[in-house]
């Protein structure tokens, strides 16, 4: 295999990004939308359309508008959505309308486009069968470039003449390092073609860690080895691989075992726990009640005290009152007897 470091780096790049995915972002929305959108055919059927729709919405736009919290972009991006989906009798064209809109939305993703399909939409999870993304990064974004550049890619970029191959003139092999060539021509870094490397830089594939290259250079490296060995070392390499591969399925059964051990234990465990939180909701609605029940209480007896401070305050008036009044009889009293002592003393009455 040619340029193992490149498409190391290229599928390095895509797995990170493939593993990004799961966060919860606008971007990441959007992208798997474009994944649905470029995973129906030309000839696609409304039916198509319909299915493509539900399953955005089901597996990725419910759990985002859950886990997030709303944006410009979000908002217009899902006033869109309802706007359609609020629509009675939907016909393809409205189908093709709305997938339209909604890929606009899409800026970039990992490695760019490929044909207008976003690089990231072909990950292969398994590096021995994952295509050279190497030769595909950032291909659309780079070819505009190259217009911009009146860089022909079917031309040869010193003569003029029918390009037959790609030359690098930066660190890489990739679209973004790279241009094209015939057999004959020598390729010299000119004053234009260093202004092109420099607007593509941010297109070129980024490197990944030393260790992770080596392991897998090496690798790769064995495998070639493998495919120009003789039929009698591959014989004696496949009795090794065999004696080895007999003592790992070994052990596979012996961890599949204690998985399984495990499984159970774990499954005990989550039927006691849902037993503790079956009981620790009842003891929460047992705790709600009693909380009810003291608010009941403690609101009559701030009703009741209210009530005695009126009463105590009515009495003490009351009792002002009366007090008044006695002492005004009293004073009746008093000035009645001195009224008859004077009578009496100038003998009026007996």
């Amino acid at each position: 295999m040619q340029h193992i470091e490149e498409h190391i780096y290229s599928w390095y790049a895509l797995s990170k990004g493939f593993l990004n995915l799961s966060s919860p972002t606008f971007e990441n929305l959007v992208f798997r939308f474009v994944e649905g959108a470029c995973s129906l055919s030309k000839n696609a059927k409304l039916v198509d359309f319909e299915r493509a729709l539900d399953k955005f919405r089901v597996q990725y736009l419910n759990e985002f508008l859950f886990r997030t919290i709303a944006t410009p972009e979000t908002v217009l991006f899902m006033d869109k959505f309802k706007e359609f989906s609020e629509k009675k009798k939907k016909q393809k064209k409205d189908f093709v309308e709305i997938f339209h809109i909604l890929n606009s939305f899409y800026k970039t993703s990992v490695g760019g486009t490929y044909i207008g399909i976003p690089l990231l939409c072909s990950f292969e999870k398994d590096i021995k069968n994952a295509p050279a993304y190497y030769n595909r990064w950032f291909y659309d974004q780079v070819m505009q470039k190259r217009k911009e550049f009146n860089i022909d890619s079917n031309k040869c970029v010193v003569c003029g003449g029918k390009s037959t191959k790609e030359i690098i003139i930066g660190r890489m092999f990739c679209p973004a390092e790279c241009v094209p060539s015939c057999n004959k021509c020598v390729v010299e870094k000119t004053d234009v073609l260093k202004s092109y490397l420099a607007s593509t830089e941010a297109y070129c594939i980024p490197k990944a860690p030393a260790g992770l290259v080596k392991h897998l250079g090496d690798f790769f490296k064995v495998l070639i080895s493998f495919s120009s060995s003789d039929l009698d070392n591959l014989k004696d390499i496949r009795l090794s691989l065999d004696e080895h591969g007999a003592r790992v399925l070994h052990e596979n059964k012996l961890l599949k075992s204690k998985n399984i051990e495990q499984a159970k234990e774990i499954s005990n465990l989550e039927t006691f726990q849902g037993r503790m939180l079956e009981e620790n909701r009842d003891s929460q609605l047992a705790i709600d009640r009693m909380n009810d029940v003291q608010e009941k209480t403690s609101r009559q007896f701030l009703s009741c005290e209210k009530a005695y401070y009126e009463i105590r305050a009515k009495f003490q008036v009351n009792y002002r009152v009366l007090d008044d009044l006695r002492r005004r009889y009293q004073d009746s009293i008093r000035e009645q007897w001195r009224y008859y002592n004077i009578l009496k003393e100038r003998g009026i009455v007996l």
